[in-house]
């Protein structure tokens, strides 16, 4: 009891620190007069916290947030009660792509993940931008549509670029990769080049007109080098790339040096232009990261809607799936070929009515969908068996149904 408390409150530190830290950079970004940052990192920290922890800790990340932003605002001498109002829209904004993408992405199917992720960031970002800012305009008299649609852009990238990254590096999606001696060389040589570059392109490089066709193609230089890295060292290796490439591009994109400065812009529409920049990165890379990995089990962001049909002969116990149940269900290599070896992996308290439900449906058909916990890793998938019916075969009765993932209770 004591040691899960500790590695709790461990946790809650690390978060809650790196939220901190996140949100001191972006205050450096920020305008003093509207106090409306150009860029929140902040929220990418809170949405894969989110993620990657159990929903009943939640309350517990958010006090953590909470806390560090309210000791962040008052270590910049911010009024508290506007410090408490912005920061209970912006986490709550955070917390709410987190269930979004825990509700809607599919398990397997890291594509839709992205896209899910990709939706629920613009959305609510936009209601928390109405909000905030309707906040702001409220208390302190700052024009509303001069400011909102900078909080919306600020919290789109703040999400995306810590939230893939963190996603990223942690490979929460399967096993991080291992990459040989030839790789492991190549991404070194990419990381190296993609410094290098991004050094030259933001530090040294002034976009005058007759420059504007290098500058430009020498800025996607390292875009590709962090794709290189991607291949390279997967998952992480990309992680890496878009850590480093945002980092030297915000940095002097702050002293106002680097492609994204050409005359006549306002002021913060370079930093914007900055923030795009970033963002392509991130999303090329989150799409790279799923071609190269494909649709696997137990997503980043799986939750709902995969299903695997099975059929079971009550006569011998055997059981037959369309398809991979362990790659469907996010299972180990734990062999699921007959109903004994199925309820060993089924929860105990279920494998009885479990039992009793497929011995009925021999019978006739089953209407109600019944819930089941199977053991996957270090927690259990909740498994609904939905429509078992009898149908005739040549050696008898046969059992069909499907069964449906609903919910990974513990995270890789």
């Amino acid at each position: 009891m004591a040691s899960s408390l500790l590695r709790l409150a461990l946790s809650l530190l690390f978060w809650a620190a790196l939220y901190a830290a996140g949100g001191y950079v972006s205050l450096r970004l920020d305008d003093p007069a509207t106090r409306v940052a150009f860029v929140w990192l902040a929220a990418g920290v809170a949405v894969s916290a989110f993620l990657l922890a159990p929903p009943r800790r939640w309350l517990a990340l958010f006090l953590a947030f909470m806390a560090a932003r309210l000791l962040l605002d008052a270590w910049e001498h911010h009024d508290f009660l506007h410090s408490v109002g912005i920061g209970c829209i912006s986490l709550a904004s955070d917390a709410g792509v987190a269930w979004l993408i825990r509700r809607y992405a599919r398990r397997g199917d890291d594509l839709h993940g992205v896209m899910v992720l990709i939706g629920a960031t613009v959305l609510v970002s936009a209601a928390a931008a109405a909000l905030g800012v309707g906040w702001l305009a409220y208390a302190s008299g700052l024009p509303f549509w001069n400011i909102v649609w900078i909080w919306w852009a600020a919290n789109v990238t703040g999400v995306l670029l810590p939230t893939i990254a963190i996603l990223s590096w942690t490979d929460v999606a399967g096993k991080a990769r291992r990459p040989g001696t030839a790789a492991l060389l190549c991404g070194l040589a990419a990381w190296v080049l993609l410094c290098a570059s991004a050094w030259y392109v933001f530090a040294e490089i002034t976009p005058h007109a007759h420059r504007a066709s290098v500058v430009f193609p020498l800025a996607c230089a390292p875009i590709l080098l962090a794709a290189v890295m991607s291949m390279a060292w997967g998952s992480r290796g990309g992680a890496l790339g878009l850590i480093s490439l945002g980092a030297i591009a915000l940095y002097y994109a702050a002293g106002e040096s680097g492609p994204f400065f050409p005359h006549g812009l306002k002021p913060g529409e370079s930093l914007l232009l900055a923030q795009c920049y970033l963002c392509v990165t991130a999303l090329l890379l989150a799409f790279l990261w799923v071609y190269t990995n494909g649709r696997r089990p137990g997503g980043a962001m799986a939750s709902v809607d995969a299903g695997i049909m099975y059929q079971y002969d009550p006569a011998s116990g055997k059981l037959a799936w369309d398809g991979d149940p362990r790659a469907a269900l996010g299972l180990d290599t734990a062999p699921l070929d007959t109903l004994d070896e199925l309820l060993g992996r089924v929860h105990p308290d279920d494998r009885q009515a479990l039992q009793a439900r497929w011995a009925a449906a021999a019978a006739g058909p089953v209407d109600a969908a019944l819930a089941l916990r199977v053991a996957a890793g270090d927690g259990w998938v909740r498994v609904m068996d939905r429509s078992p019916t009898a149908i005739g075969s040549a050696t008898g009765v046969a059992v069909v149904g499907t069964w449906q993932v609903r919910q990974r209770w513990a995270w890789r």
